[in-house]
C-alpha cells in the first residue's frame, strides 16, 4: 500500500519534532543543524533538522550524503564553542556526478552550539 505526499511529509515533520524533542531532553553537548534554504533536488526541505554529537552520531537528517557529512563535520567543531556557523553548500551537476550523487541543489543549513 502506498502513502500519500502528505502522510510523508507528515512523518518527515513528526522527525523532525521528534529531533527537537530528543534534543531537549539530552544532557550531553550537541549542535544542531537547520536547513533554512533549500533549491533544486533535495530530500529534505526547509526546517529540517539534526543533532550532531561529538561522536559524530546524529539524530534527523539535513538530507544524506556529502552535504550532511561536511555538516556533521562542521557540528562537531562548533559543540562547546558557542558559536553558530551558516554553511552554505553548492552540489552543481559536475560535483553531484563525480561522488555519485543523485541530487542536487543549493542549500543554507545553519549550524549552532547548543547549550543547557
Amino acid at each position: 500500500h502506498s502513502t500519500s505526499r502528505r502522510q510523508r511529509q507528515m512523518c518527515i515533520r513528526d522527525r523532525d519534532y521528534e529531533v527537537l524533542s530528543e534534543w531537549l531532553s539530552q544532557s550531553r553537548p550537541c549542535a544542531m543543524a537547520t536547513i533554512l534554504k533549500a533549491q533544486g533536488s533535495s530530500p529534505r526541505k526547509e526546517g529540517a533538522k539534526m543533532l550532531i554529537f561529538e561522536d559524530k552520531s546524529i539524530l534527523g537528517s539535513v538530507g544524506g550524503g556529502l552535504a550532511e557529512s561536511k555538516v556533521i563535520e562542521k557540528g562537531c567543531e562548533i559543540i562547546g564553542s558557542g558559536k553558530a556557523f551558516l554553511f552554505h553548500f553548492v552540489m552543481d551537476a559536475d560535483v553531484a556526478a563525480r561522488v555519485g550523487m543523485a541530487c542536487g541543489g543549493t542549500f543554507d543549513i545553519l549550524i549552532e552550539d547548543v547549550k543547557f
